[in-house]
């Protein structure tokens, strides 16, 4: 904060109370890093209009500079913090005063998936920690104090023991971040309707109320549990009006998915079903996208999910990966928002 303080100084950029307020808005911001990440954008931002003369520093273009900067910093600062309540929320109705192990994260059925990147989960060895939920820090804070376990013995009374394997099944507040606040103004612009697939607890839906502003967004799952959570969240912070979800198969709602703008697949078919039923749910989902100009974004990418299954790709032969897509350059060491925003893939049918 102080060094963006120090460059806003050097630079004559007019309107002091804006500048203040910017300054102001990304002390706001409620994660470390990402108030590293802000006062960083910015300095490089100020560094290009210091670089000019000083009267087209003091010219109206570069106020409007700050003055967009100030807007988006303050639009990621009130999501952010709208994101948090709902977390909050949530942690409120799906663990009450149960422990750790017992909370609804860990009691899926899962089917452990025997190739491909995860092969190595079992039951044994895998927990299920929402990362909307449960960001890298608290986990880390809670492997501290003996509440979730870090490492499992590989062959029970020996030294040999291997670390847990964590997946979740709902984007990280980093990840929703990068898709919401960059992916999608830059290679998407007038989104008006995303439908997720496998919509969990709602936290993709959620994250595009607070972003979007504007579009609908409309989740499909099947898990009653997951669904009458979400729609409790949805009722608790009056987001009836733009949120919708569907509970059931998408199978049985393919023309909810085909109407879309935009469809999300979050980590949405790997560890739930026989590979069969994982090879048909691909075929079906992928032939619903018909709409040229529709797009998808997958994580992991649907090219990975596909070999895993061993399926033919020309199933896939409509969707493109969009080029051009840029990632965030890490600004330092551990910079988790980099890190998983290059698991989001974006495609568009042909």
């Amino acid at each position: 904060r102080k060094c963006c303080v120090a460059r806003m100084d050097v630079v004559s950029v007019g309107g002091s109370d804006l500048v203040a307020s910017l300054v102001k808005a990304i002390g706001e911001l409620l994660d470390s890093d990402e108030r590293s990440r802000v006062i960083a954008s910015a300095i490089a931002q100020l560094k290009s209009l210091e670089e000019k003369d000083e009267s087209d520093c003091e010219s109206e273009n570069s106020v409007g500079h700050v003055e967009s900067m100030h807007d988006n910093v303050q639009r990621n600062t009130d999501a952010v913090e709208s994101l948090n309540n709902v977390k909050m929320e949530m942690l409120r109705l799906t663990t009450g005063s149960q422990p750790f192990e017992a909370q609804n994260s860990f009691t899926d059925s899962l089917f452990f998936p025997e190739t491909g990147e995860n092969s190595t989960c079992t039951a044994s060895n895998t927990l299920v920690v929402d990362s909307f939920l449960y960001d890298t820090e608290t986990v880390d804070e809670l492997a501290d104090k003996g509440i979730i376990p870090t490492h499992v013995c590989n062959s029970c009374g020996s030294k040999d023991v291997i670390p847990f394997h964590f997946i979740s099944h709902s984007m990280s507040l980093h990840q929703l971040r990068f898709m919401f606040d960059e992916l999608l103004p830059s290679h998407c612009p007038g989104i008006q309707s995303i439908v997720d697939v496998g919509s969990r607890i709602g936290t993709i839906l959620f994250a595009g109320y607070y972003f979007l502003r504007d579009a609908s967004l409309t989740g499909i799952e099947i898990s009653e549990t997951h669904v009458q959570t979400s729609k409790a969240i949805i009722e608790k912070f009056h987001m009836q009006d733009r949120i919708k979800v569907i509970e059931g198969d998408v199978r049985d709602h393919l023309d909810v998915v085909s109407s879309a703008d935009m469809v999300t697949l979050n980590n949405v078919f790997e560890f739930f079903g026989t590979e069969q039923q994982r090879q048909e749910l691909w075929k079906t989902v992928l032939s619903s996208f018909k709409r040229k100009g529709q797009f998808i974004v997958s994580s992991p990418r649907i090219e990975d999910s596909l070999e895993a299954l061993d399926m033919d790709k020309n199933v896939m032969v409509h969707i493109q990966p969009v080029e051009g897509v840029e990632y965030p350059t890490p600004l330092f060491d551990g910079d988790e928002y980099a890190d998983e925003a290059e698991s989001l893939h974006l495609y568009v049918v042909v």
